[in-house]
């Protein structure tokens, strides 16, 4: 009778579940964490960068950034290892996403649009010109034949837009408060008067308006435009 109650102990210390293996290695949940919280910060990073060329791949970047942030909130509050599966799943997908995305994606601005059927126009930046922008007209001369205010203005150009310029002219009108009557002929896309929308100059733009040359500089190195 003596032997009985040291079987009994013996037995349950068998059947007793072993904590140590449900529970993480608290060192290595640690380390997975960290690798986790890099790769969804890079997936974030390349998400706003522009590293991803297709919807898919964003997708799975998305993907492995909330089963990321969902990961790490399980390891911070020590869920065990359920929070360690879900953030190598995430890694799994944040990695996924970026060696694809690095190999067939566009990384950087994009190239410069092929210009070379626009070589007589002169690309030019609004300076100068203020939050209320440049206006555009039907032509350099003062009233352009229009009886009703405003009808000869075919839009604004913002500041620091670039127009595109074809030729300028001397026309001889000096706009109020201004010294000089240089005007420049840039695209435009609008044609209709009597508007201050603003809109975007364009080598393909089909119309043409007239804006004064003080605000207005070139864009790069370029010669000053022939007389129109």
């Amino acid at each position: 009778m003596s032997g009985r109650p040291t079987r009994r102990s013996t037995s349950r210390s068998r059947l007793r579940p072993s904590t140590s293996r449900s529970r993480p290695r608290p060192i290595r949940a640690r380390i997975l964490a960290v690798i986790v919280l890099l790769a969804i910060v890079l997936a974030a990073f390349g998400l706003t960068r522009g590293w991803f060329a297709s919807n898919w791949l964003k997708a799975v970047a998305a993907v492995g950034i909330i089963l990321g942030l969902g990961g790490l909130l399980r390891t911070f509050l020590g869920k065990g290892a359920r929070g360690e599966i879900i953030n190598l799943l995430a890694l799994g997908f944040a990695l996924a996403a970026l060696i694809v995305g690095n190999i067939s994606g566009p990384r950087g601005p994009a190239p410069e649009p092929d210009l070379s059927p626009f070589e007589d126009l002169l690309p030019y930046r609004v300076t100068g010109a203020g939050e209320l922008g440049l206006l555009v007209r039907t032509c350099p001369s003062g009233s352009c034949g229009c009886s009703e205010p405003d009808c000869s203005l075919l839009g604004t150009a913002g500041e620091n837009s670039r127009v595109w310029v074809q030729c300028s002219l001397d026309s001889g009108y000096v706009p109020p408060g201004e010294s000089n009557s240089l005007w420049h002929k840039i695209r435009w896309p609008n044609s209709s008067g009597g508007t201050r929308q603003f809109f975007d100059s364009d080598p393909t733009s089909p119309h043409f308006g007239w804006v004064f040359g003080r605000y207005v500089t070139a864009a790069g190195p370029n010669d000053s435009p022939p007389s129109c």
